[in-house]
């Protein structure tokens, strides 16, 4: 991904940190204000409104390492930008499981106010906070086992991330994200029958009508924001292998601000890396091609430029790597042409520079 698009990409997710840190603030002082909501049934939007907080701090560390990175920041910003991502992205697991029990917390209000009262809130709220935290922990301990040494000019945890851990991790996501919408919606008919039985307003309603409708805002949210986007873009990747970030994201919004294409390797089903391999009057070309699926590397070798439009004179290698890794390529393309009468290949800094 280009310089520009992974700036238009910070910026976006820094404003959205600060309104969401900014309304999340005011959401605490109307529960301060308002004495009368206090009880379990807001218990769980109270935990919500604290984990976004922290979210959003975390995001800003994170923002804020990559851009000092792409300012020309030393060597040392780049472990940076893993560790403070690698908290970011372990803590959207977090998000996801807290949506979960937030359904869940209002489905059983709904169906067993009294038990609830009594047992069930407690043991959701403790529930959470340890799934969360040891989800939490999985997910860090996992990132950080299955580090991949960056190449030149890292600034993107994606580019430290093992590719396959990340999606994995991101599939747990999903599949979170979509139970607590089911769950999600078997409250809210829970709650369309509450209401045509409540005659009365009294405090302990408007607590329950309060948290509830709360809920349901926030379901809205979650499939505006999250959940009908990622399904079409999977779909659309999926069945059709159109990548729509790619095409209509970032990427594409930073080339027409520069006039020109600017390539864009963030793609999940395949990443084409091009670059120029040089040794003195000769200009021999490297074209890596990753499958997300096959798990490997193709790497097609030429002697010469116009060599590559001759399918016969491409040689073949499979490297049998788990992620898209430019040292390795590196590395690899150096070892076979040492085998090869050219022993005296020089890998142009341009292959890492491009990608």
């Amino acid at each position: 991904m280009s310089e520009a698009a992974t700036l238009y990409i910070i910026y976006t997710e820094v404003g959205l940190c600060l309104v969401t840190i900014f309304f999340n603030a005011l959401s605490f002082v109307s529960f301060a204000k308002r004495r009368n909501l206090g009880g379990r049934h807001m218990t769980m939007l109270m935990l919500k409104v604290a984990f976004d907080v922290l979210f959003a701090l975390t995001a800003l560390g994170y923002c804020g390492a990559i851009l000092r990175a792409l300012y020309g920041s030393h060597e040392e910003v780049y472990e940076t930008i893993f560790w403070t991502g690698n908290v970011f992205h372990s803590l959207e697991i977090c998000m996801a499981i807290l949506n979960f029990f937030i359904g869940l917390d209002r489905y059983l209000a709904m169906n067993e106010p009294l038990k609830y009262v009594t047992t069930y809130g407690s043991r959701i709220q403790k529930t959470s906070i340890f799934t969360m935290i040891v989800l939490y922990l999985a997910a860090f301990a996992l990132y950080a086992v299955t580090k991949y040494p960056h190449g030149r000019f890292p600034h993107m945890f994606s580019q430290f991330a093992n590719t396959y851990v990340a999606y994995d991790i991101y599939c747990i996501i999903c599949v979170i994200f979509l139970t607590s919408i089911v769950i999600t919606i078997m409250f809210l008919v829970s709650f369309c029958r509450f209401l045509k039985k409540s005659s009365s307003e009294n405090g302990q309603n408007r607590n329950l009508n309060t948290a509830n409708k709360i809920v349901i805002y926030d379901l809205v949210a979650e499939l505006l924001v999250l959940v009908i986007p990622t399904v079409i873009t999977s779909t659309s990747l999926i069945v059709f292998k159109v990548s729509l970030p790619d095409r209509f994201g970032p990427s594409f919004l930073a080339s027409i601000a520069d006039n020109q294409e600017k390539p864009s390797y963030r793609v999940h089903r395949e990443q084409i890396v091009s670059s120029v391999i040089g040794h003195r009057l000769k200009v021999f070309c490297v074209t890596a091609k990753y499958s997300k699926f096959s798990r490997d590397v193709t790497i097609r070798c030429s002697r010469n430029v116009s060599e590559l439009s001759q399918q016969h004179q491409l040689e073949h290698f499979q490297i049998p790597i788990p992620t898209l890794d430019y040292n390795l390529i590196n590395a690899y393309v150096e070892h076979n042409a040492a085998a090869d009468q050219h022993r005296d290949w020089e890998v142009n800094p341009q292959l890492l520079d491009r990608c």
